[in-house]
């Protein structure tokens, strides 16, 4: 979603910058008497236009204070009642409104590639942080049952039960939303949380990874793919001691990726609720500390060169 953002913001910004260099110290005299200007200033009001609708949809609601009704209107002037249109109008546009407009759209950018910044990257992958523009991919993957019965949730079955979610539980720091890097398009989620966020870290340095992946992706080894490039993450980055995982009992596909991460089964909690969807099950407790972790990386680099 993020990129696709940017591909929009982009697109108008490209037509922004072509009116500012067109006019670029042109008066309203010698706009209004130019047989070439006012046409070629409106072509590229109406692509400004045609894009900010695109744009609305994904945007309107975080940016409520943007032009969009306005660049709907004008485009609609110019397409449909192109004789009438009024060039000072056409031409304030141009030298004062696009400006506005074009530094707004460049903060949206800010903040999206801050985002980006704070991205994980793998083969196939990117981490990055979950944002509200998220909700809908994830309402896609989060109502289905079988995700929620094994993450200990209950499915969604409303955009408000998602951006609850977003808000209480994954917009947290080391938070991430699993991205395919060749299209953006959501898959799962992968988290580290250190106290007072996780009851499994008993110290500072120690923190409890989490994942899950949306059910069209499964046996696809995207799970592995993520989990271990947190794990690195928390003992390379965040320099980590000790990395928990919990998986409720029954739960194969995520105690095989723990077992291929290197996971060692540490004890069982008994009768454990889960609060949100009102089960009791237990949970089977794993831990991974730093010195096993490097030296499997050695092992790892070492096999390179056998």
């Amino acid at each position: 979603m993020a990129e696709k953002i940017i591909q929009r913001i982009d697109g108008v910004l490209k037509h922004i910058n072509r009116v500012q260099k067109t006019m670029n110290n042109v008066s309203f005299e010698q706009f209004s008497k130019s047989d070439v200007l006012p046409e070629a200033i409106s072509f590229n009001i109406v692509q400004i236009g045609e894009r900010m609708n695109k744009l609305e949809e994904l945007l309107a609601d975080r940016y409520p204070d943007l032009p969009w009704k306005e660049a709907r209107k004008m485009r609609n002037v110019i397409v449909h009642d192109y004789d009438n249109v009024d060039y000072e109008k056409v031409y304030l546009t141009s030298t004062k409104d696009l400006l506005a407009l074009k530094d707004s759209l460049l903060k949206i950018k800010d903040d999206i590639n801050h985002i980006s910044e704070s991205s994980l990257r793998t083969e196939r992958l990117v981490l990055r942080p979950w944002d509200d523009f998220d909700a809908d991919e994830l309402f896609e993957l989060a109502k289905e049952p079988e995700i929620g019965y094994w993450c200990g949730w209950e499915p969604h079955k409303h955009i408000r039960d998602t951006f609850f979610a977003l808000h209480n539980f994954l917009e947290i720091k080391e938070s991430y939303a699993i991205c395919l890097k060749e299209n953006g398009a959501i898959i799962g989620s992968v988290s580290l949380k250190f106290k007072p966020n996780t009851d499994l870290a008993d110290k500072d340095d120690e923190c409890e990874l989490g994942f899950w992946i949306g059910k069209p992706y499964w046996n696809k080894g995207f799970a592995t793919e993520a989990a271990k490039e947190i794990t690195r993450h928390g003992f390379e980055d965040l320099n980590a001691s000790i990395i928990w995982v919990a998986n409720f009992e029954g739960n194969q596909r995520s105690a095989k990726v723990q077992e291929k991460l290197g996971f060692v089964f540490h004890h069982i909690v008994d009768k454990t609720d889960s609060p949100q969807s009102q089960t009791t099950k237990k949970i089977r407790v794993s831990f991974l500390n730093k010195e096993e972790w490097l030296k499997r990386q050695y092992e790892e680099l070492a096999s390179l060169f056998q």
